[in-house]
């Protein structure tokens, strides 16, 4: 293959390498998290009071994965920024109407779980308890600004050209409903800490936003620029919504 190719070039229907590389990406996070707390030797136990290391360390394990996300996607960067800013009018009015769109999948799945919450008595999902634990573990101005670049910046970034850019581009060659049901599976297994009856119950609530973040990526021509502001507002709002509710 030629090396001046890209990620994005290849003639067969499907390309696996994009595959390999969120796969990468999804390890990487983890090992630049463990390696983080080997090199502070911070003990992991689970009575272990979460401190601010802890969202300085969530920030670092979103970021490093990111630049790497980055490098190979940086052509795409061009594409879907050029897009976006050449008809900037435009593309603000359909992020609004999109994000209004995803509000209302994020409302129905919120339903959802208070319903389910009452049905089997199994509280908040996990994924949930995990982001409240990193608000409670130092009520800081700098705990929050870390977890504001991270909530608010980074990981939805880092999960639009994972979970979308990446997992289409692999698929691009075949309908478009494969990579939208694949994109939105992994993103709702993602988000999941284990397999217990909470997760299942509650996966969902991170399936179908997922599902509706593809679709929105589809419709406005691939450009994952557009979903990770949508993204990026509604990881906004539920920031603020936690700030407030423990302030």
């Amino acid at each position: 293959m030629d090396e001046n190719k890209t990620i994005y070039e290849t003639q067969s229907k499907f390309d696996i390498r994009p595959l390999l590389l969120v796969v990468g990406l999804i390890v990487a996070e983890y090992i630049v998290l463990i390696a983080l707390y080997a090199a502070f030797g911070i003990n992991l136990g689970e009575n272990r009071e979460m401190s601010i290391y802890d969202s300085a360390f969530f920030l670092v394990s979103k970021i490093i994965p990111l630049l790497i996300a980055i490098i190979f996607t940086r052509k795409r960067f061009k594409e879907c920024g050029k897009k976006v800013f050449s008809n900037i009018g435009k593309s603000l009015l359909v992020i609004v109407i999109c994000f209004l769109v995803f509000y209302m999948f994020n409302l129905a799945t919120s339903y959802y779980q208070t319903y389910m919450d009452k049905l089997f008595n199994i509280g908040e999902a996990t994924n949930q308890e995990g982001i409240y634990a990193y608000f409670n573990a130092s009520k800081t101005s700098a705990n929050y600004i870390f977890l504001f670049f991270t909530i608010v910046i980074a990981a939805p970034l880092l999960e639009e050209l994972t979970f979308r850019e990446l997992i289409f581009s692999a698929f691009k060659k075949i309908n478009w409903l494969v990579p939208l049901f694949v994109s939105a599976l992994i993103f709702g297994l993602i988000h999941m800490a284990g397999f217990t009856l909470e997760e299942l119950v509650y996966f969902p609530i991170y399936f179908l936003p997922g599902l509706c973040l593809g679709l929105i990526y589809h419709y406005s021509g691939n450009n994952f620029l557009i979903t990770f502001s949508i993204h990026m507002l509604n990881n906004l709002i539920a920031f603020v919504s936690i700030l407030y509710s423990i302030s």
